[in-house]
């Protein structure tokens, strides 16, 4: 949580990254101005627009991380 990310040292929001599914998940990021990924929902008919990207599983993921 953000403010357990106060106490890392040199930890700042701009180096988190919340990565969720759920409408409230990413609410919660978006709210406490975190950059959120999300693991696009194709089951149940989430909202997920709030995310800052849509992407499709963990690999995904991983692999943006590491072009970066």
């Amino acid at each position: 949580d953000v403010e357990r990310s106060r106490g890392l040292g040199d930890v700042y929001k701009e180096d988190i990254l919340v990565i969720e599914d759920s409408e409230k998940g990413i609410q919660a990021g978006i709210s406490a101005d975190l950059h959120v990924w999300a693991i696009e929902d194709k089951l149940f008919g989430m909202n997920q627009s709030k995310a800052n990207r849509l992407v499709d599983n963990l690999t995904q993921i991983f692999e943006a991380l590491v072009e970066k």
